[in-house]
């Protein structure tokens, strides 16, 4: 996910690694995927899914695999999966204050597959184990609600699109 506030260049908040899982053909959350937060190394630690009540469930290992969800992604992957979601935001009008990507790891590098203009924000928060305003996505929706000036929200309609 990448946040722009006015002018200022795209920035990027902690990524969110989403893990095929389930019987359904892609690795959706909501279909029986896993989602991780790799740390500042890369290393993902554990992985989050549905557990059979419908509420979260922390995995250490994959349970349609049975590997080990923790490992080191390829040195730099991140980095560079990071620069091309910053780049592709920079190059995005600035009618479009948050984004969230969907970045394939290859091993010939990142791909960038589609960005979505009306992220969720259930990943990050279940990947962090944190309720949104404790993490930096969070952070920076706060920044960008924050620079909307007064009269613009005086003004805004039940639905408002910022063209």
């Amino acid at each position: 996910t990448s946040f722009r506030i006015g002018d200022a260049a795209p920035q990027a908040v902690p990524a969110v690694v989403r893990l095929g899982g389930g019987d359904a053909p892609v690795d959706n959350f909501n279909h029986g995927g896993f989602i991780a937060t790799p740390d500042e190394q890369g290393y993902l630690r554990l992985a989050y899914g549905r557990a059979a009540d419908g509420g979260l469930e922390s995995f250490t290992v994959h349970p349609g695999t049975g590997e080990a969800i923790a490992r080191r992604l390829p040195a730099g992957l991140l980095a560079r999966a990071q620069a091309l979601a910053l780049e592709a935001h920079s190059r995005i009008g600035h009618g479009f204050a948050v984004i969230g990507w969907d970045i394939g790891l290859t091993a010939r590098g990142p791909v960038l597959i589609e960005g979505n203009w009306n992220p969720g924000t259930l990943l990050p928060q279940c990947a962090a184990g944190a309720g949104l305003s404790q993490t930096p996505a969070g952070a920076h929706y706060l920044e960008a609600l924050e620079s909307v000036p007064d009269h613009r929200w005086r003004e805004a309609g039940p639905l408002q699109v910022d063209w």
